[in-house]
């Protein structure tokens, strides 16, 4: 990545926040919902989409919550002070992050918040002192980031070892509820779950998972697999089965697809995301080489189109 590239993106994205900061300002004021909300998406979409490109995860990250946030708010034809506030202090975020400066933000929504306790608010300031954005950070030796969610421990105590032996990065959870928030700001390379949890079942978590991240590999555990079993959950999405207890020579040989698969559609999505932001920012061109290059753009277009009809099909 060239450093003018990247230059260019920290000013767009700058001019970007600025313009969301502009509406939110404006909303304020009382100012018409639609074009301001409309304007303040686009921007929180555009810089998330961007920084994907460029590998800056932690602002990916960070846009991409405060867009789902948004998004949930679209409906509601109004921003609450409170979440005019919340957002004006993402926005500001942001701009730390594209500074490269820590941040300390507090991921909620500001209008479903209980008045904490005197306590839970001591509770809540060490918290945001000890936690940043969640950043599944992979280490150089690593071959990846596998999340796995039982209710039995000694299971993912199990799972654990058996997976870092062979140089992943494992992640446990007791409650998929819990895997499914952290999801909103960490992408592993494959999650691992039971299918039966009080909760919530494999199946089930599996549906949530693709409505979230579509093409994130999804495998399941079930100590009773049958013909019937292998099928439903194959059409409901799960991209790969084991029975209880396993040979763990399967068991990570199944997690090694799932894992460089999920990595090989990530490369390919960047790429083709990055060919299109870069030719999107050519100046125009005139001339006999015109023509290629609005072939070349109509092709592109095309691979877009594909690729966002692939990812509503899994949602």
């Amino acid at each position: 990545m060239s450093e003018d590239m990247m230059g260019d993106f920290h000013i767009e994205a700058l001019e970007l926040l600025d313009e969301a900061e502009e509406s939110l300002l404006e909303l304020d004021k009382g100012a018409e919902y639609k074009q301001c909300y409309n304007q303040i998406f686009r921007a929180f979409h555009s810089i998330k989409g961007a920084a994907g490109m460029f590998g800056i995860e932690k602002l990916q990250k960070h846009m991409h919550y405060l867009e789902n946030l948004l998004s949930n708010k679209q409906d509601l034809n109004e921003l609450s002070t409170l979440s005019i506030d919340y957002f004006l202090v993402g926005v500001d975020g942001a701009r730390k992050i594209l500074e490269k400066k820590e941040i300390v933000f507090d991921y909620h929504d500001p209008d479903q918040r209980v008045e904490p306790s005197t306590a839970s608010l001591a509770n809540s300031k060490n918290k945001q002192k000890t936690e940043k954005i969640q950043n599944a950070e992979t280490k150089e030796n690593s071959k990846g980031v596998v999340w796995a969610v039982d209710d039995e421990e000694d299971i993912l105590d199990l799972l654990a070892i058996q997976l870092e032996s062979k140089d992943y990065e494992v992640k446990t959870y007791l409650s998929p509820i819990k895997l499914l928030s952290d999801l909103e700001f960490e992408t592993p390379d494959t999650i691992i779950s039971d299918i039966n949890m009080p909760e919530m079942n494999g199946v089930d978590l599996v549906k949530q998972v693709n409505a979230k991240r579509p093409h994130l590999p999804v495998i399941v555990l079930s100590g009773y697999v049958t013909k019937e079993v292998c099928l439903k959950v194959l059409r409901d999405g799960v991209t790969g089965i084991i029975e209880k207890p396993f040979e763990v020579e399967d068991f990570i040989k199944l997690v090694d697809v799932n894992v460089n698969r999920y990595q090989s559609v990530q490369l390919l999505n960047k790429s083709i995301d990055l060919l299109i932001y870069q030719f999107e920012n050519f100046p125009a061109i005139n001339g006999s080489e015109k023509d290629f290059f609005d072939h070349f753009r109509t092709e592109l277009n095309n691979l877009l189109m594909q690729k966002n009809t692939l990812y509503k099909r899994l949602i």
